[in-house]
């Protein structure tokens, strides 16, 4: 059971950074011009879809984590 809750932890910390890595590094190709530069819109994109996403597996492996530690917590 330590070892179960211990790789539950790191999955959940593994994953919070990776959520945030994406959230901060991914740029969605469409609605931007022939130059790279975005197009100002003030509807809903792919891109703020896109980081509404990756903020939410970011607080699910929160999630995840807080179980592992609970999990840890009852083994010892």
């Amino acid at each position: 059971m330590l070892i179960i809750s211990i790789i539950i932890i790191l999955f959940g910390l593994v994953g919070t950074g990776l959520s945030i890595y994406l959230r901060l590094t991914v740029v969605s190709p469409f609605l931007q011009t022939e130059d790279g530069k975005n197009v100002d819109t003030k509807a809903l994109t792919l891109q703020g879809i896109l980081n509404t996403v990756f903020v939410y597996f970011a607080i699910l492996h929160v999630i995840i984590a807080l179980i592992g530690v609970n999990f840890l917590l009852q083994v010892l």
